[in-house]
């Protein structure tokens, strides 16, 4: 489908992705904030744990502050993708080792955070693809890069210098419009 049904229907689901994915993204932050907090808090129960499954006695310490700075990472739009791949690893591993030491009803909860976790990286990427072809478009349409988003503009993330586009030449997302900058001249 052509014109701007398809523009409208695809800047709907782009919006959609996007409010899935920041929701997903505060959801997940609090979770791991509050568990590396939790391993941060009680040191003791943290460390006997840890030590029972082999690990050295500072590795509560570790795991729980990569959960705290990947909880921050993943509300920082740029370094969100980055979070989800580090928290994905870390989610893996714990349920690795909860597999290894046959603790099958806890590895549920790591296991399951792998999805939404992933979720959040794809969809991101996806997001920072759509933005910069939205970028490279506007460009071409009167766009001035490097100023801040106008209110208006439903850029990605919040606060991350955008384009301003001028009204007049703003359309539902143009991705049918063809490519000024790479056209061929005649």
């Amino acid at each position: 489908m052509r014109g701007p049904e398809a523009n409208g229907r695809r800047a709907v689901t782009n919006r959609c992705r996007t409010l899935l994915s920041c929701t997903l993204c505060y959801g997940l932050a609090l979770f791991f904030m509050a568990a590396g907090l939790a391993k941060l808090a009680a040191p003791a129960a943290a460390q006997r744990t840890f030590t029972n499954w082999g690990f050295p006695d500072w590795f509560h310490l570790l795991v729980g502050s990569l959960e705290i700075i990947g909880a921050a990472m993943l509300v920082f739009g740029p370094t969100t993708t980055f979070a989800a791949a580090l928290l994905g690893g870390m989610m893996l591993g714990a349920v690795a080792t909860h597999l290894v030491h046959q603790e099958f009803a806890p590895a549920l909860l790591p296991g399951a955070l792998v999805l939404p976790i992933a979720c959040v990286g794809f969809c991101r990427r996806l997001d920072a693809a759509w933005m910069r072809r939205l970028k490279r478009r506007e460009l071409g349409a009167g766009a001035t890069p490097g100023l801040a988003a106008a209110p208006d503009d439903h850029s990605i993330v919040p606060g991350v210098p955008e384009l301003r586009i001028a009204q007049d030449s703003r359309q539902a997302d143009l991705p049918d419009a063809p490519d000024p900058l790479h056209q061929r001249r005649a």
